[in-house]
């Protein structure tokens, strides 16, 4: 095998491959090397249409040790928005490796069966992937998982994900380690193409103890995700603070919906004075849901933070289904509360009005205050009068 398929040191707006027929290129069976090694010297390359690590049959064997490697993006595109442009880069052992510089997009590639990981991103500053089939085949529907993470991004800041199938992983589907600033949204984390059935990721999403100021999930039109049928939990925050887990469709996961400190369900304290991820921040207690055919009626308590003047915003879910924590999970956002003011370790009693239409599911809630998102609270059967 050669030590790399094609090697791009200096170069400005260098196309490999293309996304017309005929265009693309297959780069394979360079075991001890890249098959696209493009070095810092270069700027705005494009690479799309090709096959790195297998071909159309997507024959096994004759992968690459590195599929894409890229060192100092500027500019940079793997993929891209023509019907064509997407790549298949599989049966690596990473699919694309990308250190330090600044704009890249990662768009509409099939990065599959790389043994170690999908996509592997360190030190970058903007870059986004999106519509990208990872962990699965071109359908989205297939298993095709990468034998570790699914994206890994390390270091690294304004960041998005968004609009990806991020499947079949054997580790995290998505794993941020000391980055901020940035967002998760739109994606299929652990279904496949449809959303409602299984490709599970071992966990759906990780953040370690140095991310912060990450957003998953959100209220705009588009924004949440599907975080579903993964073999662990659907978020695991091991630390740090200002992270936001909102109105995402989060279920049917084998451990929690969110888990704060990756250690089952972290109980309330009085006070709220313990610290961690996000805080630790207390969840909701409810303490009632009845639907009376007007509205749902809902009422309970939140305590306060150990300081004065907490801002606190509560988010409700319905579940068909009550978690075997009795803490969630969130299959579908129903509403959020107004911004209540909470005084400094008390507690807070509140009342909302949902729609109506709740009887028999079970209701959850998630608080969000400065410090970020809490877990899930406790079940709620929804009764009527």
């Amino acid at each position: 095998p050669n030590s790399a398929g094609i090697v791009l040191d200096t170069g400005i707006d260098t196309i490999i491959g293309g996304s017309l027929p005929g265009q693309g290129n297959i780069i394979a069976g360079n075991s001890w090397g890249r098959g696209v090694d493009n070095g810092s010297g270069s700027t705005g390359t494009v690479i799309q249409g090709n096959f790195i690590g297998t071909n159309p049959s997507l024959d096994p064997g004759i992968g690459n040790y590195e599929g894409v490697f890229i060192f100092y993006p500027d500019g940079h595109i793997i993929g891209g928005s023509d019907p064509g442009a997407g790549n298949t880069i599989a049966f690596n052992s990473i699919g694309i490796d990308v250190r330090y510089g600044g704009a890249l997009e990662v768009v509409n590639n099939v990065v599959s069966a790389n043994s170690v990981r999908g996509i592997d991103l360190m030190d970058l500053n903007g870059a986004t992937i999106s519509g990208n089939r990872i962990g699965t085949d071109a359908t989205g529907t297939l298993d095709l998982g990468n034998g570790g993470i699914g994206i890994k991004v390390t270091g690294s800041n304004d960041f998005v994900v968004s609009n990806n199938v991020i499947s079949g992983n054997d580790y995290a589907g998505i794993y941020f380690s000391a980055t901020i600033d940035s967002s998760i949204q739109g994606n299929l984390i652990g279904t496949d193409d449809s959303g409602s059935s299984g490709l599970p990721n071992q966990t759906g999403i990780e953040l370690d103890t140095l991310s912060r100021l990450n957003q998953i999930g959100g209220a705009g039109a588009g924004e949440a995700n599907t975080i579903a049928f993964n073999l662990g939990s659907g978020i695991v925050h091991s630390g740090g603070l200002y992270n936001f887990f909102d109105t995402n469709s989060i279920h049917s996961n084998g451990g929690l919906g969110i888990d704060l400190g990756n250690d089952n369900v972290t109980l309330n304290d009085a006070g709220d004075g313990d610290s961690g991820p996000n805080g630790l921040l207390n969840f909701p207690t409810i303490a009632s849901a009845v639907d009376n055919g007007a509205f749902t009626d809902v009422s309970g308590t939140i305590g306060g933070l150990s300081w004065a003047g907490a801002d606190y915003q509560l988010h409700f879910y319905s579940n068909g289904t009550c978690d075997s924590s009795n803490h969630g999970e969130g299959e579908t956002f129903i509403d959020v509360s107004p911004v209540w003011t909470v005084p400094a370790g008390g507690t807070f009693p509140w009342n909302v009005s949902l729609p109506t239409g709740l009887a028999g599911s079970y209701l959850t809630a998630t608080a969000t205050s400065g410090e970020g998102t809490s877990e899930f609270s406790q079940c709620m059967l929804v009764i009527t009068p």
